[in-house]
């Protein structure tokens, strides 16, 4: 019998991790996912969950986080990504203030004005905690949706360029 591979084995234990959380049983699940219980018995046994399996039952646990079901992250609740991406972003106070500079920037360059220093604008802590409550939800609605597995290796692309250009140079 040929041996499952490491994330059909991370599916299983993540599911049974869930089993146990919840306080369900095989059966129990089975029935929510309106399948045959020796079915679910069988996929989990032999390691075979299927994408579409881990994405149902994602659906019926909206709390937990699809991504980690499928073992493609390690955050198991959504509300941990949300938190994680929060984290993240009071930790990048200078990549919104660098991006409110550029928008000020731009707005002043294309309306022909004087460009002010953010140093000189009362409203700029206004505005990054603006910025960043719009981050948050941005984030939040990706979570949500479950398109956000692409999103994170882009935002820390974007993190970590951002972060090199502020570092003083040596």
């Amino acid at each position: 019998m040929k041996k499952s591979s490491f994330s059909e084995d991370v599916r299983v234990s993540r599911i049974k991790t869930l089993l146990e959380r919840e306080e369900l049983k095989q059966k129990d699940l089975a029935d929510m996912l309106d399948i045959e219980p020796q079915n679910l018995s069988r996929c989990l046994c032999s390691g075979k969950v299927s994408d579409k399996m881990c994405r149902n039952i994602g659906d019926l646990f909206p709390k937990y986080n699809v991504m980690w079901l499928l073992g493609d992250s390690d955050f198991m609740l959504t509300e941990e990504i949300r938190q994680d991406f929060i984290a993240r972003s009071h930790a990048t106070d200078n990549a919104c203030l660098q991006l409110l500079d550029s928008a000020l920037r731009e707005v002043c360059s294309r309306e022909g004005i004087e460009i002010p220093t953010i140093d000189n604008i009362p409203e700029i802590l206004l505005l990054q905690g603006q910025l960043r409550d719009f981050a948050d939800s941005l984030m939040w609605n990706y979570v949500r949706h479950r398109e956000h597995s692409h999103f994170w290796g882009t935002l820390d692309q974007e993190l970590d360029t951002i972060e090199k250009k502020l570092k003083p140079k040596k």
